[in-house]
């Protein structure tokens, strides 16, 4: 697999953060990737509450041709890997350590499987 996909490694002490770039990001004016910015702030502050509405939104301007696909798709999982931790902080801020440990690995599994398949789609 020839797999050329550019990104950006920035650590800082012990931490470090990868930045993967889509295909087609590069190419996009000023205009639009300040657009896909805000749309990836939407999809957090909506992960928070609910996913359904940025789902259908982004899905309806991918029918219309007036977004990628790509970043459809990451938009989408953004929100619901923000829900999912939004979540599981419920869980055990509610539920206590006992809720928690009983959900995390449910939790775990489905932030992998996103994860897994952001990266495969991206």
């Amino acid at each position: 697999m020839n797999d050329t996909r550019r990104y950006l490694l920035e650590s800082v002490d012990d931490a470090a953060v990868v930045q993967l770039y889509a295909d087609g990001f590069a190419s996009l004016d000023l205009r639009d990737k300040m657009l896909v910015c805000h749309l990836y702030l939407v999809a957090i502050a909506s992960g928070l509450t609910d996913v359904d509405a940025i789902s259908l939104s982004t899905f309806r301007q991918f029918n219309a041709d007036e977004l990628p696909a790509q970043v459809a798709v990451i938009a989408v999982t953004v929100a619901t890997l923000t829900n999912l931790l939004f979540k599981a902080s419920v869980a055990l801020g509610i539920g206590g350590k006992p809720l928690f440990r009983g959900t995390a690995p449910g939790f775990a599994a489905v932030a992998l499987g996103l994860g897994t398949g952001l990266y495969l789609v991206v």
